[in-house]
């Protein structure tokens, strides 16, 4: 019972915490927002416009989540863009060779983890910068994505693996329902479990953390490996939505997804962030995506919309840090 009654109170607490928080807001600004551009574009709550925004938030959302738990530990991830379209290419060739759909998953999702643990190691081991360490991979496997492919779509003719990509469940496409079991999950280890307290220490004080105990090298291991994993999901969804590896698909992905965790209330000065905020700022850029197709705006002005948010939301929280501060 005692248990029990400790997790009520903790769901409450987080509960009145989104009164007056960034989460509210901007569930209040989808809300306006989508209610202003369904009078001018009425195309864009429908139910077949509505299943593209999901499918396409739960891409961004999923990398933004796993950006959120690095950032938050001082970290970032640049790799994760490159991460989906090498994921994507090992999905295709090994299915190709063998046309077993568990060889060809379990080889994305393995070579995932050992990307996210060598990442790890050379931050924690190595003492590289998370920046440095994740831009090399995201060289990297973006170029041995077109070694191995040669620059040419490989087909993947599975439909247990097409269905990840675009598959229903119920009325629900498959990536929005992989996505919120993924929300489950990390809401459990960021706000309920002693490795989310760990995480957020980190990220408050790593000097502190070390000295009061917190395993911060195998922490920081996990949240590069668990960004890597979700990348390769990620990678999943989309081969199987497309029906074939691309070397160039998710080109750009890594800044969306900072954009998504930031909008959501990710601060990089560390230890601040939770996962219902970024899934929120992902569904900001998908909206903000999708908003730009329908009025057939030039895809560049995505990404310059892209890097005014994150410079103006790091900038806003920035200035915030100092001014709680010197008050």
């Amino acid at each position: 019972m005692a248990g029990n009654e400790k997790k009520e109170i903790k769901l409450l607490r987080i509960a009145g915490r989104l009164r007056g928080t960034r989460e509210l807001n901007l569930i209040v600004i989808i809300a306006a927002v989508s209610v202003v551009i369904n009078i001018f574009q009425p195309t864009f709550l429908t139910r077949f416009n509505v299943q593209v925004i999901s499918r396409q938030l739960a891409v961004f959302g999923l990398l933004s989540i796993a950006q959120t738990f690095v950032i938050i530990v001082l970290g970032i991830d640049l790799s994760v863009g490159s991460i989906v379209a090498f994921t994507g290419i090992i999905t295709a060739m090994v299915f190709a060779a063998t046309e077993n759909v568990v060889l060809a998953v379990g080889a994305a999702l393995g070579f995932a983890l050992v990307i996210g643990f060598y990442h790890g190691i050379l931050v924690t081991k190595v003492k590289m910068a998370p920046f440095v360490v994740t831009l090399g991979s995201l060289s990297i496997f973006r170029g041995l994505s077109f070694v191995l492919s040669r620059g040419y779509p490989i087909l993947i003719r599975s439909p247990r693996i097409q269905w990840l990509g675009q598959g229903l469940i119920g009325p629900f496409p498959v990536p929005l329902v992989i996505l919120f079991a993924v929300v489950i999950y990390t809401v459990f280890i960021l706000h309920f479990s002693k490795l989310g307290r760990y995480i957020y220490t980190i990220g408050g004080n790593p000097v502190a953390a070390r000295m009061s105990g917190v395993p911060v090298n195998a922490v920081i291991i996990y949240v590069f490996c668990q960004a890597t994993l979700l990348a390769s999901i990620v990678g999943l969804i989309v081969a199987g939505r497309m029906a074939q590896g691309l070397a160039s698909v998710a080109a750009g992905y890594e800044l969306t997804a900072v954009a998504g965790a930031v909008i959501g209330g990710t601060s990089f000065l560390g230890g601040q962030g939770t996962v219902i905020g970024t899934v929120f700022g992902a569904l900001v850029m998908s909206m903000i995506g999708n908003v730009l197709i329908t009025l057939r705006v030039d895809a560049y002005w995505y990404n310059l919309v892209t890097g005014l948010i994150i410079i103006i939301v790091v900038a806003a929280d920035t200035l915030l840090a100092k001014r709680s501060k010197r008050n």
